[in-house]
């Protein structure tokens, strides 16, 4: 197969991605349990999507929505820690080891 035409049928599925991930971390306004299935699927396979994304010459937007994901994600866990799983777990801790 040609890789011009190899390139070109894997672009707009690609794109699609890209958007959905793009779009999905900036509508997701606080929602941890809405993106950890996307995080989870997309970092299973990010070894090929980023291979994808380099044939087909969208590395650096793939790259940028991969990273944007992960970014929000640990967000949102670390403010889920901070805020209110903090209270639960120091029941667990000793006073002397905080």
């Amino acid at each position: 197969m040609n890789i011009g035409v190899h390139r070109d049928l894997l672009k707009a599925p690609l794109n699609y991605v890209i958007k959905v991930l793009t779009r999905s971390v900036q509508e997701s306004e606080g929602s941890l349990a809405a993106l950890l299935p996307l995080l989870r699927f997309v970092a299973a396979r990010h070894v090929q999507l980023s291979t994808i994304a380099e044939n087909a010459h969208l590395e650096q937007p793939y790259q940028s929505a991969f990273r944007a994901l992960t970014l929000r994600c640990s967000s949102y866990i670390a403010d889920y820690f901070e805020r209110g799983a903090g209270e639960c777990f120091k029941s667990f801790v000793k006073l002397d080891c905080v």
